[in-house]
């Protein structure tokens, strides 16, 4: 990592306002929204750095665990995956996917 990472915390801030200051070698420095995707990936793992070790989210993780029971439930229809009324009563960690997923 040729950067140094800040995050700003303030207080009582929606998830859609967080951000970051990202200082690179040269002392220039760029603010900007975590969910400002396309600026977040276009600097080399600046999103794992954030995302997954500083806040710890492991959505990818758990999304994978979530399709791996899927397939276990023997769930084939990715459309069920959508529909809490649908979904397997053997799948019930489904239902509460579907309705965050919604």
């Amino acid at each position: 990592m040729n950067y140094e990472v800040e995050l700003e915390t303030s207080p009582g801030r929606d998830q859609t306002e967080e951000s970051l200051v990202v200082t690179h070698p040269d002392g220039g420095s760029e603010r900007f929204r975590l969910h400002e995707y396309e600026r977040v990936y276009a600097i080399a793992g600046l999103y794992e750095e954030v995302v997954q070790r500083r806040l710890q989210c492991a959505s990818p993780s758990k999304l994978a665990e979530l399709l791996v029971r899927c397939a276990g439930a023997g769930v084939s229809n990715p459309a069920i995956w959508r529909s809490s009324t649908s979904v397997p009563a053997t799948a019930s960690w489904g239902r509460s996917f579907a309705r965050a997923g919604s």
